[in-house]
């Protein structure tokens, strides 16, 4: 059951590395539990591998279509459920490495003067992921079961993310792996996905121009394949949405300096559970927007109530980035976009038969912006959030 509670966020604690050397090294999450010296493994930020020397140039190869089974947010992928995870997804996406102490952080955009130094500090290995440090976790005080929930609805059929790798070779390094990103309907009702590449999804109608799945609106021409890792290329701006919820609900994101990475077996017929990694940063101008959706529909908060209005407040103290920076950070502006790191697993897919029917956004109990038909429950603080994925 669902906890609906009032309170404010309790930062968590985190631990990162006080330096960074620049690496092109892949880091791949592994199912395996991390030790407790993870930091004395790879050095260097995490970043994805660079493009493998020769011409980018079609050779015919066949595709290889991916659906996206399972997001991580908060919780690890290995058997534990370990939480505090958000430290392990995304990537270093602004070449800085912001630790936890001291109120000054050399390089940084200027934060918020309400946030603590420890509300702005990188995961591991220097990765940006102020979304899963900072509002992912109001997001569980809101509803402790979202990310359970998400996962759930993946395996009932739900929306979610579509790849395809466009001329996909057998080798492990490919300078030429172009891809095209979707949002897939819900299958229809009662039809659980196999993700055994058998399954037949329909995509949205925004996801593609004149309705032809042949015109995707988000492509990565300068995609590549390194040591069997499919990179989307250099870092892009595109505008996309994520299901999250029991329903599946799209959550808009205008994604600033995205960067995609995923690790395919050997045939390059599946990809590697854990190694998906989506980040980038989000324009604070749009956090209402990109939240907005998960009240309506994944809590009983309309806007207007005292929740709705502190969760905007507080997400917009995490400002963490500024976006028109070519590396995301000028020490002499005000931070405008919040860092987020996402982990991704894949299964394949049949390739989509054609472009599905839209339904309207859920508005929940909500009447109106300004309302407040919703019910709230002020039952008190909840237990830890749990995880099923």
């Amino acid at each position: 059951m669902r906890t609906f509670i009032l309170g404010s966020l309790v930062a968590a604690t985190v631990l990162v590395a006080a330096a960074c050397s620049l690496t092109t090294s892949f880091d791949g999450i592994s199912g395996a539990v991390r030790p407790a010296a993870d930091d004395a493994g790879p050095t260097g930020p995490a970043v994805p591998p660079g493009r493998p020397a020769g011409a980018p140039t079609p050779t015919g190869a066949r595709s290889l279509w991916l659906g996206v089974k399972h997001f991580h947010f908060a919780h690890s992928n290995d058997a534990l459920k370990k939480p505090g995870a958000w430290e392990d997804w995304g990537w270093d996406i602004d070449g800085l490495c912001t630790g936890p102490t001291g109120p000054d952080q050399t390089g940084s955009c200027q934060r918020s003067p309400k946030v603590t130094p420890d509300q702005i500090s990188d995961g591991k290995r220097c990765r940006d992921n102020n979304f899963g440090a900072q509002i992912v976790p109001q997001l569980s005080i809101y509803n402790n079961q979202f990310e359970n929930d998400t996962n759930n609805a993946l395996l009932e059929g739900g929306p979610s993310w579509l790849f395809v790798l466009e001329d996909l070779g057998e080798g492990a390094d490919d300078p030429y792996v172009p891809a095209k990103l979707y949002l897939a309907t819900a299958m229809p009702d009662k039809t659980r996905p196999a993700w055994d590449g058998t399954d037949v999804r329909q995509v949205l109608p925004r996801s593609v121009t004149d309705s032809s799945i042949k015109q995707a609106v988000i492509t990565f021409p300068k995609g590549y394949v390194r040591d069997h890792v499919w990179v989307s290329g250099d870092p892009a701006r595109f505008d996309f949405a994520l299901p999250l919820g029991a329903t599946g609900e799209l959550q808009p994101m205008p994604i600033h300096s995205g960067l995609i990475a995923f690790q395919l077996n050997p045939a390059h017929t599946n990809a590697v559970d854990g190694t998906g990694q989506v980040a980038g940063a989000l324009p604070l101008s749009g956090i209402e927007d990109f939240l907005k959706p998960f009240l309506l529909t994944q809590t009983s908060f309309c806007p207007g109530t005292p929740q709705y209005t502190n969760l905007m407040k507080n997400a917009s103290t995490y400002a963490d980035v500024y976006l028109e920076a070519a590396k995301l950070q000028d020490p002499a502006k005000a931070c405008d976009g919040i860092s987020f790191g996402i982990g991704i697993n894949l299964a394949p897919i049949a390739e989509p038969t054609g472009v599905g029917t839209e339904k309207p956004p859920a508005t929940g109990g909500c009447t109106t912006d300004a309302g407040t038909d919703g019910a709230t429950d002020e039952t008190g603080p909840s237990d830890a959030a749990t995880d099923g994925g």
